[in-house]
């Protein structure tokens, strides 16, 4: 009886070390929240010049379809070439990729659901960001990603109150910056400095 239990202990000490390690470990570089970050800006940046210096409000919106295009198989390309480089997939791996597939899913149903009520989708596409990289700071434990997901919130709010002449674009750009770029590039240095630590 004693045995057992000295067995159980040990196997309750193992798996807390393994949960523990694991969620000291950025499994997360950062490469696809500055990718799809800059993507976003630079769409933004692109259907606001449209509008504002070219008068092409309606051709604009051919931007955002043109974004996935573009982003989708870069991501997919980085993304099996990180899995062949990683040795071992934990739950937290899996747990973090499963946020993003259901960011995805999410921000599809908010669009198609916004175009058929005829009804803008920024603000709903922002409250979506906002909970997908606040789950994401809490799993990797990662305060700037949780402070990002503070800005898409407020930005979601502010939205409203900017008027729809282009200037929402800025807002949204703004948005990503703050609560994307900024916290992937101080992710990706996070990551770095972890796995020079992990080789030395």
């Amino acid at each position: 009886m004693e045995n057992q239990n000295y067995e159980n202990e040990k196997k309750l000490a193992l798996i807390s070390e393994m949960i523990a390690s694991t969620r000291n470990r950025l499994s997360e570089d950062g490469f696809h929240v500055i990718f799809w970050g800059v993507l976003l800006v630079l769409s933004c940046l692109a259907q606001y010049i449209m509008i504002r210096f070219f008068d092409m409000a309606h051709q604009s919106n051919y931007v955002w379809l043109i974004m996935p295009l573009i982003g989708t198989p870069v991501s997919i390309w980085y993304g099996f070439k990180q899995s062949k480089e990683q040795r071992v997939k934990t739950f937290i791996d899996e747990f973090y990729g499963y946020i993003w597939i259901g960011f995805w899913i999410s921000l599809l149903c908010v669009t198609l659901l916004s175009i058929a009520y005829q009804h803008s989708p920024t603000s709903f596409i922002l409250v979506t960001m906002g909970f997908a990289v606040f789950v994401a700071g809490v799993v990797l434990k990662f305060k700037p990603l949780i402070f990002g997901a503070l800005v898409f919130w407020i930005s979601a709010f502010i939205y409203f109150y900017v008027p729809n002449d282009g200037t929402q674009l800025l807002v949204f750009a703004s948005s990503v910056i703050l609560g994307y770029i900024v916290p992937g590039i101080l992710l990706r240095k996070e990551f770095k400095a972890q796995s020079h630590v992990s080789a030395a």
